[in-house]
């Protein structure tokens, strides 16, 4: 039966997100994920059962998998956790990353960066055209202006830019985005408007077109 629950299994851990980077997100959220897949993967293993009819298991060990399954995939999980954090605590494990714009969202995204330091981010610099080179925030230093991205990247092991540019400054997010492309970097956007939203926005799809909502109303 492995032959057909191993694929399954990998397959909904795909698309419930899984396999997706950890780094940022609560180890609650990483659980659920968990939850919702070995559920899918027994409801799937039932329906192929169901519908071929050539295999007999009773639904006891169906249950007893399941919960077996998840605890282990939780527990392998925490532990994971846990050597990355001690990995990164020793500078291990990185992710260099660099701003673009220096705005009230940059500041606040230095804040949780430093308030968690298990997430593995080590922030190089920021680029602006309004601030000094020099010029710290969060005591991280402003490296350059935004035109000179490109040979930053160059010079520095960068694994991913994060664009806080404030909302007077979105001309310049196409070329930005144009280079960070370019040199094969991983791009971030973190909306300036955000501050706006009272409330977590909802985001929805048109037809392709990304809506959002800053509510979820049924």
């Amino acid at each position: 039966l492995l032959l057909a629950i191993i694929p399954i299994y990998v397959t909904i851990s795909f698309y419930t997100g899984l396999y997706t980077p950890k780094r940022t997100q609560r180890i609650i959220e990483e659980i659920w994920v968990i939850i919702k897949g070995n559920i899918l993967g027994i409801l799937s293993i039932m329906i192929i059962l169901y519908l071929f009819k050539e295999f007999h298991y009773s639904r006891l060990m169906f249950m007893i998998f399941g919960i077996i399954n998840t605890l282990l995939m939780v527990l392998n999980r925490i532990a994971i956790r846990a050597i990355l954090r001690k990995m990164r605590k020793k500078g291990y494990n990185l992710k260099h990353a660099l701003i673009v714009g220096f705005s009230t969202i940059s500041t606040e995204f230095l804040k949780r960066v430093q308030n968690n330091p298990h997430w593995g981010y080590n922030i190089i610099g920021i680029l602006d055209d309004s601030k000094k080179i020099g010029y710290k925030s969060k005591n991280i230093k402003v490296k350059g202006k935004i035109q000179d991205l490109e040979k930053i990247i160059n010079e520095n092991h960068i694994d991913e830019v994060i664009i806080c540019l404030p909302l007077k400054e979105y001309e310049k997010l196409e070329q930005i985005i144009y280079i960070c492309e370019r040199t094969g970097v991983k791009t971030r956007i973190i909306p300036d408007y955000i501050k706006y939203i009272p409330s977590k926005p909802y985001i929805e799809e048109i037809d392709g077109l990304p809506i959002i909502d800053i509510r979820h109303v049924p």
